[in-house]
C-alpha cells in the first residue's frame, strides 16, 4: 500500500529546518561577537586597567544575552577559549562567577569543570595549600631544590603527549626562571611508580606524585581540568599567574616589565590550547 505524504508535512519540515538554521546563525553570531569585539582597542589602556575594561565588556555581553540562556551557554566555551588564549584569566574567573550564578544556563560536564576551576582558582588570591607527605607518595629532587621567592607548579602525566612536549621546553627555560627566583615543582598524575620515575628522572627539578591520577588531592585542590597546567605561586602563597602553555610562560618571563600580560601570538596560544588534554576526570588521554 502506497503511503502519501501530506503537503503540510513538507511545510513542517521546511519550518523546522528554518528554525534550526536561525538558531545556528544566532550561536555563530554570539561566538563571533564574543571573540572579535572583546579585545578590540585594549592596547590603548594601561596594563592595570585592561582587566577592568574586559569585565565591563563581559558584563555588557552577559546583559545582551540574559534572556537567551541557550545562546549564552553555547557561546561560553569559545569565549573562555579566547580569554585563555590571550592570557586574561582574571577575566575568565570573572565570567565564570557570573555564569555559575545563572540558574538558567546548562553546561556540559567538561565546560562545568572549567567554570568551576576559574571560579575557585583565581589570580591574585590565595592558592590552595598542598601537602607532599601522603602515605605512599613519591618525591624526587626535593632536597636539592633551593628556596626561591616563587614556585611554578606543573601538573602533567606521562600519558599526555603534550606534557611530554612541554617538559623539555621547561628544561630549556629553567635557567631563565631561576634568574627570576622561580623554581619548578612538577605534580604528576601518573598511576604507576615506574612510569613516573622514568619520565621525571630526566628533569632536574622537584617532582611529586601520589599515584592517584585525577583523584589526587593536589589535582582536586587546584580544580585541574586539563594537562599540562601551570600555576605561579609566590612566597606569600598567592597565585600570581596561571598559564596554559610554555609559550605563555616564556613570554611572561622574558617580556619587560616582568609580569605584564602575555603578548605571544594568539594563534600560537590557541594551538597550545587545542593541544591540551581535556578529561571528564577519569582516565588520561590526549586530544
Amino acid at each position: 500500500m502506497k503511503t502519501i505524504t501530506k503537503p503540510f508535512t513538507y511545510k513542517k519540515i521546511a519550518l523546522s529546518l528554518l528554525c534550526f538554521l536561525w538558531g545556528l546563525s544566532q550561536v555563530v553570531f554570539a561566538q563571533s561577537l564574543s571573540e572579535t569585539k572583546l579585545f578590540e582597542g585594549l592596547e590603548q589602556y594601561p596594563i592595570g586597567e585592561v582587566e577592568l575594561v574586559l569585565e565591563e565588556r563581559l558584563d555588557a555581553w552577559l546583559l545582551r544575552f540574559k534572556d537567551k540562556p541557550a545562546l549564552l551557554a553555547a557561546s561560553t566555551a569559545p569565549l573562555l577559549n579566547a580569554l585563555e588564549g590571550q592570557g586574561y584569566l582574571k577575566a575568565a574567573a570573572f565570567l565564570s562567577e557570573r555564569l555559575l550564578g545563572n540558574d538558567r544556563c546548562d553546561f556540559d560536564s567538561r565546560l562545568q569543570k572549567k567554570l568551576d576551576h576559574y571560579k575557585n582558582i583565581q589570580e591574585g588570591k590565595k592558592a590552595p595549600q598542598l601537602s607532599f607527605d601522603a602515605p605512599g607518595s613519591l618525591q624526587l629532587n626535593f632536597l636539592e631544590q633551593p628556596k626561591t621567592e616563587k614556585q611554578l607548579l606543573v601538573f602533567w602525566s606521562s600519558g599526555c603527549p603534550h606534557c611530554l612536549d612541554a617538559l623539555p621546553q621547561l628544561a630549556r627555560l629553567q635557567k631563565k626562571l631561576a634568574e627570576q627566583d622561580i623554581s619548578l615543582l612538577s605534580i604528576s598524575l601518573d598511576l604507576e611508580e615506574a612510569t613516573f620515575r622514568k619520565t621525571a628522572s630526566q628533569y632536574l627539578w622537584a617532582h611529586y606524585s601520589d599515584l592517584q591520577g585525577w583523584d589526587s588531592p593536589a589535582v582536586k585542590a587546584y580544580h585541574v581540568f586539563a594537562t599540562p597546567s601551570f600555576f605561579l605561586v609566590n612566597a606569600k602563597g598567592v597565585l600570581e599567574k596561571e598559564f596554559i602553555s610554555v609559550e605563555q610562560i616564556r613570554d611572561f618571563s622574558t617580556t619587560p616589565p616582568y609580569g605584564r600580560p602575555p603578548s605571544a601570538s594568539f594563534d600560537i596560544l590557541r594551538q597550545a590550547q587545542d593541544r591540551r588534554l581535556r578529561t571528564g576526570g577519569s582516565g588520561q588521554g590526549s586530544k
